[in-house]
């Protein structure tokens, strides 16, 4: 055969022979080893206490017990039971006696009851069944006397290779098995009350709502205490009243609750919980239950006045130059008078950014929404972002948000936060304020000479951003020019569409300096 022969040969079958090694490729990574085990189907999907039920999903681990089912019900705690692996994909298990004491009852009689099922194999499925793939167990039938119970007969599994014996149980992965760990998903309830209180011992969360069951416990439990008469308000009685079990608020089976502001200091369940987990998660000494950081049953959780009259953290002064100017410290939003000497939890600066809590949450620094609902006026036509509440330096620019300037008009955020208070003259109000137009939000508001204010005044007054829009608020602040505006003068002419008058100076009244706050 001639060299040319041979070459020719070669290149044929590499033409055949070269497909097969991608396939084979893709084949091996087609292979997925599925970590979390689902269910897709119950049968029969009403089954009596006794009798068999299968269960077709995945993630199953094939050998006799080697699978756990958990059943739940609404307001009960959870019953484990275990399932004959089948195989990866079906399971088999008697449906246990113990679930009697769980089913429902009308006019007396125990009637069946649907329940949500969960796998747990290699690792627990990550949700229940929803309630329409869910099976209802019946009550057991009765059993003849004479004749017995038919047998029910379960296949046996497939031979399988010897091997080592499953690792015991441990829901939250701290090295201690559940057999002797009190606290089996370290949510910082034990096993034995999570038993009462029908949460379950293997889910830290059991409701899903992203808040712990122990926190969610335990400001119910604050929110149940009462401040005792006999003694300076606002002290809780002793002994502290226990848990409410029936009426449960903060409720660690309400998925639900998350949004609500319980004890009434403007920041929801959902918001305290995120700083006591952030503050826990930074020192280990308050992952507790017994000196929350933050709970959603007190309006100051944390008590460290010495004032009488005063729960809450001890008022510091604001770090200099910022010392003796009332208007930028933290101890200002309380209808009680300004100075109290006390912080509540909205009062509080959890990030360090001369900013309250309630300023970053839901007030002055959350957004220009804040301001159009306040004020009624029109917002300016670019949309800055508020602050986090939980992040001293919101933009990473290196300057925390209360010194920084969100809407770069070159007046600190802490300047722009409050718009003054009403002067009275003689009794009468006067229509103006004591001090300026501000808005974080807004370039134009306080100068219209800021940098980042348009220098063209917007053609359409019925769409234009404050302080261009007409009518005008009712009250009056001034805007950083020469002098206050007259009450009798017209500033932005909408027929003429620009400026008339004013600002016109007043005699008795002078501009604070051109930044409240030395730089």
């Amino acid at each position: 055969m001639s060299a040319r022969s041979l070459i020719t040969l070669s290149l044929a079958a590499a033409v055949v022979l070269a497909p097969a090694a991608p396939a084979d490729a893709a084949k091996k990574k087609s292979k997925k080893v599925v970590l979390y085990p689902t269910v897709s189907k119950v049968s029969p999907t009403k089954v009596a206490i006794g009798e068999v039920m299968t269960i077709t999903g995945k993630g199953f681990l094939k050998g006799k017990g080697k699978n756990t089912v958990v059943f739940r019900r609404s307001g009960k705690r959870s019953v484990f039971a275990k399932a004959d692996g089948l195989s990866t994909t079906r399971l088999r298990l008697r449906v246990p006696e113990k679930l009697g004491t769980f089913l429902s009852r009308q006019s007396g009689k125990t009637v069946g009851t649907r329940f949500q099922i969960r796998v747990l194999a290699r690792r627990f499925g990550k949700r229940y069944t929803v309630l329409k793939k869910s099976p209802t167990i019946l009550p057991a039938k009765k059993v003849n006397v004479a004749t017995g119970p038919s047998p029910v007969v379960l296949p046996a599994p497939a031979p399988t290779a010897t091997a080592a014996a499953a690792p015991p149980s441990d829901c939250d992965g701290d090295g201690q098995i559940d057999d002797v760990d009190a606290d089996d998903d370290n949510d910082l309830l034990p096993d034995t009350l999570e038993a009462q209180l029908g949460t379950n011992r293997c889910l830290a969360d059991t409701d899903g709502d992203g808040m712990e069951d122990g926190w969610e416990y335990q400001s119910a439990t604050d929110l149940n205490q009462v401040a005792c008469p006999a003694a300076v308000y606002p002290t809780y009685c002793a002994p502290a009243r226990p848990y409410p079990g029936k009426v449960h608020y903060p409720n660690p089976l309400d998925p639900k609750d998350g949004a609500i502001d319980f004890d009434g200091d403007w920041l929801e369940a959902a918001l305290e919980y995120q700083a006591w987990k952030r503050k826990g998660a930074a020192d280990a000494a308050y992952r507790t239950l017994t000196n929350m950081w933050y709970s959603d049953g007190f309006q100051a959780s944390q008590d460290t006045s010495s004032a009488d009259g005063c729960r809450g953290i001890a008022a510091a002064h604001m770090p200099a130059p910022y010392g003796g100017l009332p208007i930028y410290g933290l101890d200002r939003h309380n209808f009680l008078g300004h100075g109290v000497g006390c912080l509540t939890d909205d009062e509080r600066d959890e990030d360090g950014d001369l900013l309250t809590n309630l300023d970053e949450t839901h007030g002055a620094m959350s957004g220009p929404g804040y301001w159009a609902g306040v004020y009624k006026e029109i917002p300016y036509r670019v949309a800055y972002r508020g602050t986090n509440w939980l992040d001293p330096d919101t933009d990473g620019d290196g300057v925390i948000d209360g010194l920084d300037d969100q809407d770069g008009d070159d007046f600190r955020n802490i300047e722009e936060i409050m718009r003054g208070a009403p002067v009275v003259l003689d009794g009468t109000d006067t229509n103006e304020v004591d001090g300026l137009w501000v808005d974080p939000f807004n370039p134009c508001l306080p100068a219209i000479e800021s940098q980042r204010c348009p220098r063209q005044i917007p053609a359409d007054a019925n769409t234009a951003w404050a302080p261009f829009t007409e009518p005008r608020p009712q009250t009056r602040w001034p805007l950083y020019a020469t002098g206050y505006p007259d009450v009798d003068k017209e500033i932005w002419g909408v027929e003429s569409g620009g400026l008339e008058t004013g600002p016109v100076a007043r005699a008795d009244q002078t501009l604070p300096p051109p930044h409240p706050l030395p730089r």
